[in-house]
């Protein structure tokens, strides 16, 4: 899978957000992209906070555990996660 890959200890994980959405839900994969929507809208960072928040809570990580590496101000995002592996992203996400 393209959109994930390992980088030392850390995943890396590139994603689609979908802001301003009717829920907070991530909808699955698109292409090389993991699709995510948002309630939030994309202003002064409420987006990715909104985008971090469910991730946090679906892989049951600390929200410290997420870093946007790049696409701060944008749709696509690159991000990065600490302190689980790809096979447990995968299976609480329900990616396999």
């Amino acid at each position: 899978m393209s959109f994930l890959r390992e980088v030392g200890k850390d995943l890396v994980l590139t994603i689609k957000v979908k802001p301003k959405s009717r829920q907070n839900q991530i909808i699955g994969l698109r292409g090389d992209l993991l699709l995510i929507s948002v309630t939030a809208a994309p202003e002064k960072g409420k987006a990715n906070k909104a985008v971090i928040d469910l991730l946090a809570r679906e892989l049951q990580l600390p929200k410290r555990a997420f870093e946007i590496l790049l696409g701060e101000a944008n749709s696509e995002k690159v991000m990065r996660i600490s302190g689980i592996s790809q096979d447990k992203m995968k299976q609480l996400l329900a990616l396999e």
